[in-house]
């Protein structure tokens, strides 16, 4: 009987089906990764750029932007607050949808005393926030239009006192802010605090007033309106920041 050949392939045809099959593998492989590439970094480039909660410009609903409402809750920790104003924020987009600028506005007014105090030492402080935001601008650049307005704000902060103790420009919040202390205007016995902040296309400002002046005008304590900013700033410029982008 005549030896039977063994099934299978053997010497270069061997060698070139292994190495048919192993390229077409690795260029399977290859093209698996390429394609996983290109959907993560199109999701970078299309939702990467927004910090989760963030809001572009153009979808910013009416009223959502509440600065008073989100400064109340950062302050309600260590501070005891009671507003005392009703208004509610103006939306250009709803008050006057024809506008060539959108705007979002408001003051807001509360009484607040520092929990941290004993009863007996406690100093019931008038803070008043105001703010606007530049939204959208069909003409000029949004940014430009805040700094326009930035600067009649803060040419008319020195108006607010009676005599000024102390005036600075201070890198510490915002991208521009300016801070004074000295009387009040309306009680020159009274202590005022009055800081100005301009973040992207939006700009702020926070007063506090009260107590009494008593010694000299240089030497006005700045922890009490301190606390109050340090306990404010962060919550408003990332708003600012990230919903008026």
């Amino acid at each position: 009987m005549a030896k039977r050949e063994k099934e299978g392939l053997h010497g270069w045809r061997a060698f070139f089906v292994v190495f048919l099959s192993g390229t077409i593998a690795a260029l399977l492989v290859f093209g698996a990764a390429v394609g996983i590439f290109r959907f993560f970094f199109s999701s970078l480039v299309s939702g990467g750029g927004q910090q989760a909660g963030a809001e572009p410009r153009e979808s910013l609903p009416p009223g959502q932007l509440d600065l008073c409402e989100q400064a109340e809750s950062s302050l309600e920790g260590d501070h005891l607050i009671e507003r005392v104003d009703t208004g509610e924020p103006d939306d250009s987009a709803e008050s006057d949808p024809s506008a060539d600028v959108r705007t979002v506005e408001d003051e807001c007014q509360w009484k607040i005393e520092d929990r941290s105090e004993s009863e007996s030492e406690r100093v019931e402080w008038d803070l008043t926030l105001s703010y606007t935001a530049i939204a959208d601008s069909s003409g000029k650049p949004k940014e430009d239009i805040a700094d326009e307005r930035f600067k009649e704000v803060q040419n008319g902060l020195e108006s607010d006192f009676s005599e000024v103790g102390l005036q600075t420009e201070t890198g510490e919040v915002g991208d521009e802010a300016y801070y004074l202390n000295g009387s009040s205007g309306e009680d020159p016995q009274e202590i005022l605090y009055s800081l100005a902040v301009k973040t992207n296309s939006s700009f702020y400002k926070i007063s506090m007033s009260g107590g009494n002046l008593g010694g000299d005008i240089n030497s006005i304590d700045p922890e009490p309106f301190d606390s109050v900013v340090y306990s404010m700033d962060k919550d408003l410029d990332w708003r600012l920041n990230n919903w008026i982008n």
